[in-house]
């Protein structure tokens, strides 16, 4: 139950992001991605530092009720706002409008723009190109395969990310604690935060945690 709890959580933040971006309007696809990317990270870590203050961080449940408040105020703020475009009225209606903005955001990234920036570079260059997207294809595909496939093993993880992350499930708060490092109570929490909600959303999986980092990565 309490994955499912997380589930539904993951889907209202997604929910809210896509609220958001409908509030702003079509952007380009790199434009689109970035947005998403600090939308939903961002509204982790606030979401987190509020159940922090109760003491309820550990449990899904709050995550859940929280995130569909948030998502539920910002449908709200849009209905009655006087710069939203003209809401849907159908499901249907909802669909479309949500592949005009993802076809929209799509439009910029074409054939015809890549060939044109491949054209832009000279002939040596333009031998380089190809083998070194290969190559970081390949690169992210081996990192990918090792981080759910393997336990977290980077000495980071181990000393302190994990360990700080597994403190606050036990006492549900980020409050600050006697260490015997510097990192514990150093560090910013927004990435054990990241580790926190991975780790619940993945019905508490150690190496699906380790995509936090991937992702920054990729």
């Amino acid at each position: 139950m309490a994955f499912v709890f997380q589930l539904l959580s993951f889907i209202s933040l997604c929910l809210a992001c896509f609220l958001m971006a409908r509030a702003i309007g079509p952007m380009p696809v790199v434009d689109t991605i970035l947005f998403y990317f600090l939308a939903f990270s961002g509204s982790v870590v606030v979401i987190g530092d509020l159940l922090s203050l109760f003491g309820l961080l550990s449990e899904p449940e709050w995550w859940l009720t929280a995130a569909t408040t948030f998502a539920l105020l910002l449908a709200v703020l849009l209905v009655y706002s006087g710069k939203r475009p003209e809401g849907p009225r159908s499901f249907r209606e909802v669909i479309s409008n949500t592949l005009f903005y993802f076809s929209a955001s799509l439009g910029s990234l074409n054939l015809a723009r890549l060939r044109y920036l491949y054209s832009e570079f000279s002939g040596s260059y333009q031998l380089l190109v190809v083998p070194s997207l290969v190559t970081l294809a390949l690169i992210g595909v081996v990192n990918l395969v090792l981080v759910v496939f393997s336990v977290p093993h980077a000495g980071d993880s181990i000393l302190y990310h994990l360990t700080r992350m597994a403190y606050y499930l036990q006492h549900g708060t980020m409050k600050y604690f006697a260490a015997n490092h510097w990192a514990y109570v150093c560090h910013p929490t927004n990435s054990t935060v990241m580790f926190l909600y991975v780790y619940l959303l993945t019905d508490r999986s150690e190496s699906l945690v380790q995509l936090v980092q991937f992702r920054l990565f990729a």
